[in-house]
């Protein structure tokens, strides 16, 4: 996925009311940005960190003529943009960048089931079988892992729930951790900011679905799915 275009450079002055970002760029413009993402973004969000915005091209009743893309921490750029995670997968897995998913390719995307709907339903090739499909972005890295969710998230309960149901009716699911960030180790569950999901998660790959995370490589250029990571469910992080 290319960045068009090229990103422009700043410096976060103050994230507000979750979906703005006072930012002043190196030009020495100061700007208000759409914040794209509706989590806790800790460590994300820290006054004075070096962060890249997109500039977005006019359409009537847009508000905001900037959106906020990357920033820098752990000497790496980390993307916080939620709204790239389903495209850049959806990408991923029609060129077969993801070997866990390289036997399937997604048949639609928005795939409603009861009053839950999820992002992709993956078609598996030669068979008439399918897989449903969530994608969760992940931003939240520390100390080279990346944790899910950054701050409590009763829609991702919800998913998993539900994820488990069709696993145990005979419909085969998964689950994909998208770690927007190259210099990553491995995943783990942030039991310390939302343990009932974490316990969620370790029952439903008791139950069968299918878990995979998967690294980016970003730069203000672009972003570009990176390589499949261990996922830790052992390791329980201090609540």
């Amino acid at each position: 996925m290319i960045f068009e275009p090229e990103l422009l450079a700043g410096r976060l002055k103050e994230r507000r009311k979750r979906f703005f970002a006072d930012i002043l760029l190196d030009t020495g413009e100061s700007i208000v940005a759409h914040c794209p993402n509706p989590g806790s973004m800790k460590g994300s969000a820290n006054a004075g960190s070096k962060v890249f915005v997109r500039e977005l091209p006019w359409a009537a009743g847009r508000k905001l003529s900037h959106r906020w893309v990357l920033v820098e921490r752990e000497a790496q750029v980390v993307c916080i943009d939620t709204l790239i995670a389903n495209d850049l997968a959806a990408e991923a897995l029609s060129l077969g960048l993801i070997p866990s998913f390289c036997g399937q390719r997604f048949f639609s995307r928005e795939f409603a089931v009861d009053d839950s709907r999820f992002d992709f339903l993956l078609q598996e090739t030669g068979t008439e079988g399918a897989c449903v499909l969530e994608v969760k972005s992940v931003s939240l890295i520390e100390g080279g892992v990346g944790y899910f969710p950054d701050s409590p998230t009763e829609r991702g309960r919800k998913h998993l729930q539900k994820l488990m149901e069709l696993q145990l009716s005979g419909q085969s699911t998964a689950l994909l951790f998208l770690v927007q960030a190259e210099q990553v180790t491995k995943f783990c569950p942030a039991d310390d900011i939302d343990p009932e999901y974490g316990s969620l998660l370790r029952e439903a790959v008791d139950v069968g679905v299918r878990i995979v995370a998967c690294t980016v490589k970003v730069n203000t250029k672009g972003i570009w799915a990176a390589r499949e990571i261990p996922i830790d469910l052992v390791e329980v992080k201090p609540c």
